[in-house]
């Protein structure tokens, strides 16, 4: 995942390591990653902001 990337709902946004185990974060809805709070390897404080995702306004179909 890289600042400036656009993901789809339900796309993987990254994969937390907690007490052996693997966690998967997913996009609750389509948008555009503005900032990544942490890197790989670091702690991260339980309740912290792991990154901020700006919703993607989603176009309205074309109608004929």
């Amino acid at each position: 995942m890289i600042v400036g990337q656009v993901v789809a709902a339900g796309e993987v946004l990254m994969v937390i390591e907690a007490m052996k185990m693997e966690h998967t974060i997913t996009a609750p809805y389509g948008g555009s990653v503005q900032t990544i709070h942490f890197g790989r390897g670091d702690r991260v404080p339980e309740g912290a902001s792991l990154l901020d995702l700006a919703r993607v306004a989603e176009s309205a179909p074309d109608v004929d």
